[in-house]
């Protein structure tokens, strides 16, 4: 979270971007292919936020039943949420990444 925004970046760390297996790989599938990999790659984190919590991402006034909640406990369970989710996040991103830079 950048500011309390979900936010992502997508610069590529030097080390991997003047590797020759980067760049191997994106001589042979290309930059829409380099992207298409990282986006599978990063399918499991997208799949895991879409199932753990839909009333952060729908309406975070209502509860399970569609209840009205207070809006600061609801809030507050979002951000602990997103924030549970962002460290699950930036731990898997820094395996892929140990691991990119391991084989290129």
């Amino acid at each position: 979270l950048v500011d309390g925004t979900a936010a992502s970046c997508y610069a590529m760390p030097s080390n991997i971007a003047e590797s020759a297996g980067y760049r191997r790989i994106v001589q042979a599938v290309g930059m829409s292919g380099v992207q298409s990999m990282a986006q599978t790659l990063f399918f499991p984190l997208r799949l895991a936020h879409q199932l753990a919590r839909p009333d952060c991402r729908q309406d975070p006034a209502l509860d399970d039943e569609g209840k009205n909640l207070d809006l600061d406990k609801a809030d507050k369970t979002c951000k602990q949420e997103l924030s549970s989710y962002s460290s699950y996040a930036a731990g898997y991103a820094w395996v892929l990444y140990v691991l990119g830079t391991n084989m290129l």
